[in-house]
């Protein structure tokens, strides 16, 4: 299972230690997620905002970003500078879907679109006949904090998403251990965003490689 590091900081110092933790893993994960919140879209939680940060910093892997902001337009362009190869949006949020997707493609990178766990799949499935995404994210979370419980109704999304597009890329977030893992994985998904159950471990590279294992 492709399983990609969730990095959700409230600072910079934080986020480059999770970054500095990942590189030391012997086996490297390919992809990374970096969090971005604006405290309205994710009910209080605003993470770390100064983005020119990243302007000198060696990532060091792909870089995926979830947006979660009311008006993430701004965010977009940003990151599209900054060279990263995913931005994941919410289609609960407000932005122009066809522009935001032809500014993404013209930049190299890739679009996925997420939902939140209470929203239905309806307005999700026209997006994708639409073809204006490259894959969707299946929230098991509400917006914003990690380490929060994982919503059982994802299984079903991903189970729906799966049935009626079997080639498209799915990727489930929130919420994700081995034993939902499992779960996400049987259901069809093809790969997991991981923060808390990686980086809350005693072993964090044994515990990422368990979940690889799934």
């Amino acid at each position: 299972m492709v399983i990609i590091p969730a990095i959700n900081c409230k600072t910079f110092d934080e986020l480059k230690e999770r970054l500095s933790l990942l590189r030391e893993f012997p086996e490297k994960p390919e992809w990374i997620q970096i969090d971005v919140a604006d405290g309205i879209f994710t009910n209080g939680h605003i993470t770390w905002r100064d983005f020119s940060d990243l302007e000198t910093l060696d990532i060091g892997f792909n870089l995926e970003v979830h947006i979660m902001e009311v008006e993430p337009e701004e965010t977009v362009d940003r990151f599209l500078e900054l060279r990263a190869k995913r931005i994941i949006l919410h289609l609960e949020s407000r932005f122009d879907l066809e522009g935001t997707f032809n500014r993404v493609k013209e930049s190299g990178a890739e679009l996925m679109l997420a939902i939140k766990p209470e929203s239905d799949l309806d307005d999700l499935s026209a997006a994708i006949d639409q073809g204006v995404c490259d894959g969707v994210q299946i929230l098991a979370v509400d917006p914003g904090l990690s380490g929060q419980s994982f919503n059982e109704e994802a299984i079903n999304k991903i189970i729906s998403i799966k049935e009626q597009y079997p080639d498209l890329l799915v990727e489930v977030d929130g919420g994700i251990n081995l034993e939902k893992a499992g779960l996400c994985k049987s259901a069809g998904a093809d790969q997991l965003v991981v923060g808390s159950a990686i980086f809350e471990a005693e072993d964090l590279f044994e515990a990422y490689k368990a979940l690889t294992e799934v």
